[in-house]
């Protein structure tokens, strides 16, 4: 299983595993951490280390708030040193749900594909989706196929 750490500024990584959780239920071997503006240089790279340590898995994602932020510079310093890690920026909640329930994937490589894919597909203009659902739905009344099971 693949062991995921979310990092973030201040209390993002944390709820945003709160939000996972809400969704998915508990998760094991995923750890949150966040940068607070009292921590010193490095503190979050020792605690990414600590973690890791912790969950004792050899293939590790972290998952990072925002590109060229602390927390993923963090990460990198830590990337540095390890074998079996992988990083991704633009931490969203599709990215999550979609890695934690691909955990079974056969490395942090893999599973950082997922990653990606999914925390793109995830964002979506929600107005232009109903618009175009509406749309739809018009032509279908329109042609006189309303109710009816389109053919396929």
């Amino acid at each position: 299983m693949v062991g995921v750490i979310l990092v973030g500024h201040g209390g993002m990584a944390r709820g945003m595993l709160e939000a996972a959780e809400l969704i998915l239920g508990p998760q094991e071997n995923v750890v949150a951490l966040g940068l607070d503006p009292s921590d010193e240089p490095g503190t979050l790279a020792a605690a990414i280390r600590a973690a890791a340590e912790r969950l004792g898995t050899e293939q590790l994602v972290v998952l990072a708030d925002l590109f060229g932020g602390s927390p993923a510079n963090a990460a990198a310093t830590v990337w540095h040193h390890r074998s079996g890690m992988a990083i991704v920026a633009g931490l969203n909640l599709p990215m999550l749900l979609e890695v934690l329930v691909s955990r079974d994937a056969p490395s942090a490589a893999d599973a950082a594909r997922i990653a990606v894919q999914a925390g793109r597909e995830g964002v979506r203009d929600v107005v232009a989706a109903l618009r175009s659902a509406m749309s739809a739905r018009e032509g279908e009344n329109d042609s006189g196929n309303a109710g009816q099971t389109p053919a396929h």
